[in-house]
């Protein structure tokens, strides 16, 4: 199953390099983690990222992405909203606002949460956003 990651705000394609590089530094996301990159503008210098993609074999994976999610955007030093989209349509979005006050026994729920709603067996009873929201 393939989720997309999209960082919305300033964090933007910045993010998103960021992003990427930590998923490709887990074992078990090497090689499964692709850029997308945004349309190309005429005069821009570079390639913008539009989001990220990527293969998630296992809950294990699914649990690792939410964990690096997690963590990056509790740490972010400005407000970031990020959406994890899986192929049906089913979008979880992340806020640092509300992840960044958290503590260790709530972090480790909105991964649990977030492993859930954006596993492929994943749904919520709120329609995909984790409670810490």
């Amino acid at each position: 199953m393939e989720i997309h990651i999209i960082v919305l705000g300033t964090a933007g394609d910045d993010g998103l390099r960021e992003l990427h590089r930590r998923l490709t530094d887990i074992e078990e996301l090497r090689g499964e983690v692709r850029a997308v990159p945004a349309a190309s503008r005429p005069g821009a210098l570079g390639t913008l990222l539009d989001a990220l993609s990527v293969n998630v074999l296992s809950a294990g994976a699914v649990s690792a992405v939410a964990g690096v999610v997690v963590t990056w955007i509790r740490h972010r030093t400005t407000d970031a909203v990020i959406k994890l989209r899986r192929p049906d349509g089913t979008e979880v979005e992340v806020t640092a606002e509300r992840v960044r006050r958290l503590n260790s026994a709530a972090v480790r729920s909105i991964v649990a949460e977030l492993s859930q709603a954006a596993g492929p067996e994943g749904n919520s009873d709120d329609g995909g956003t984790p409670s810490g929201e």
